[in-house]
C-alpha cells in the first residue's frame, strides 16, 4: 500500500475516503527518489482524477481533485505495481508482457479507486489508495476534465503538472546529479490507450 499526499498546500482537502469512480490522467516517471531508512528506488506514479471530487481553484473554477498512486518502477512478481495493475486490469500479466509493459497504456483508462485516510507525524490528513479495479460493465464514465500528463525523468516538463509532483521531480538522483531541473514544456505524449481486445489495458 502507497502513501500519497492529495496536494501541497497543508489544508488541501484530499480526496474523500470511500469508492470513486476515477479516470487515470498521467504517467510519470519520478526517476530515483530518496527512501528515507530504505535505499532510493526509481519511482513512477499513476495520477487519477475524481469527478465526483471537486474543490474551488485559484481561478475560481470549479474543477475535480486528483490523488496519485506512487510505486516502484517494477512488475517483478511480488511488486506492488504489479499487483495494483493486474487488479485494475481484471487479469495477469502474460509472459510477453512482463518482458517489458509499456505503463503509458493506462493513460485516459477508468478505474475504480478505493480511498482511505492515514494522519501523518506532523498530523496532517492524507489519502492513500487501497485498492484499484476495473468499473463494472455499464458504469456511467464521466468524460475527461484535465489534460492527459506523460514525463520521462530528465525531459521536460509538461504544463499542467501539479506542484506537489514537479518539487517530487525535483528530488530526483538523476536531476541532482546532472545539476539540472525540467522546466515547463508543452504536454507530453497524449495517445489514446490501444482498444483492440477486451483489457483495458
Amino acid at each position: 500500500m502507497v502513501t500519497v499526499k492529495a496536494g501541497s498546500e497543508s489544508n488541501f482537502e484530499p480526496v474523500a475516503e470511500g469508492t470513486h469512480i476515477a479516470r487515470c490522467i498521467g504517467v510519470i516517471d519520478l526517476g530515483t527518489q530518496p527512501g528515507g531508512k530504505y535505499p532510493p528506488a526509481h519511482k513512477v506514479m499513476i495520477l487519477y482524477e475524481v469527478p465526483a471530487e471537486t474543490y474551488e481553484n485559484d481561478d475560481g473554477e470549479t474543477v475535480c481533485r486528483t490523488i496519485g498512486l506512487e510505486e516502484t518502477s517494477s512488475i517483478s512478481e511480488k511488486a506492488n505495481l504489479r499487483k495494483k495493475l493486474e487488479s485494475w486490469r481484471g487479469e495477469a500479466f502474460s509472459k510477453e508482457e512482463l518482458e517489458g509493459f509499456d505503463l503509458d497504456e493506462v493513460l485516459n483508462v477508468p478505474a475504480l479507486i478505493t480511498v482511505i485516510h492515514k494522519v501523518s507525524a506532523n498530523k496532517r490528513r492524507y489519502g492513500i489508495i487501497a485498492g484499484i479495479i476495473l468499473p463494472p460493465k455499464g458504469t456511467d464514465i464521466p468524460p475527461r476534465e484535465n489534460e492527459l500528463l506523460n514525463y520521462d525523468i530528465g525531459g521536460e516538463m509538461p504544463k499542467g503538472m501539479p506542484e506537489w509532483i514537479a518539487n517530487k521531480i525535483n528530488q530526483a538522483a538523476e536531476l541532482q546529479e546532472e545539476n539540472q531541473m525540467p522546466g515547463p514544456g508543452s504536454h507530453g505524449h497524449q495517445e489514446e490507450p490501444p482498444t483492440d481486445n477486451d483489457l483495458p489495458f
